[in-house]
């Protein structure tokens, strides 16, 4: 999740030339629509956002447990 589109744009170009599936989301209500996440997977989230930061996202997410892994 980042709100600079070429970072989103480059960083799923990367996970997807390694083989990986990447989903990229300018905010944190465009991830949150997506939800709910019920496998394993690994969340890239950026820290300085507008509106709900990374951190945020990520506490509110947690509850109860997410399957996830978070990367700030």
């Amino acid at each position: 999740m980042d709100d600079d589109a070429a970072v989103r744009r480059s960083l799923t170009r990367l996970l997807c030339s390694v083989g990986w599936n990447a989903e990229a989301f300018s905010s944190a209500d465009d991830l949150l629509e997506r939800a709910p996440i019920t496998g394993p997977g690994c969340v890239l989230l950026d820290v300085q956002m507008p509106g709900m930061n990374g951190l945020e996202l990520q506490a509110r997410m947690s509850e109860p447990v997410s399957p996830c892994r978070w990367f700030f």
